[in-house]
């Protein structure tokens, strides 16, 4: 999570607690945003005044994003370029996963054929 105020000068990261809690200490009053970006979710901010009285709670949904990455699985135990694979490479391309609404990895593979993935 960050905290910036309006002009700038003011900036503070920090990360969340396991269960998702977070808090910013010691802030000059003021009109303040607060953001967060999460891989794989969509960024967020939100305005908040810190003023006399302390902030009660801000709730933060987050919204899964498409994925934005290219995996290339192969046999091998180190990471293999899908360009220069000297074996045959089938692409799971991004408008595949979105039109068949993936929401895990082993899921994008059901559609290569000889493969089969599972899930422990």
């Amino acid at each position: 999570m960050t905290i910036r105020n309006a002009n700038g000068s003011t900036r503070k990261i920090i990360r969340t607690a396991a269960d998702g809690t977070f808090s910013f200490t010691e802030l000059p009053l003021g009109r303040y945003t607060v953001s967060n970006a999460i891989s794989g979710f969509e960024p967020q901010e939100l305005s908040v005044t810190v003023g006399g009285a302390p902030i009660e709670r801000l709730r933060i949904s987050l919204t899964v994003s498409g994925i934005t990455t290219e995996t290339v699985v192969t046999a091998s135990r180190s990471e293999e370029d899908a360009v220069t694979q000297p074996v045959s490479a089938s692409v799971v391309s991004l408008q595949d996963i979105q039109m068949r609404n993936v929401q895990l990895l082993d899921e994008s593979l059901d559609s290569v054929p000889g493969l089969y993935a599972q899930r422990y």
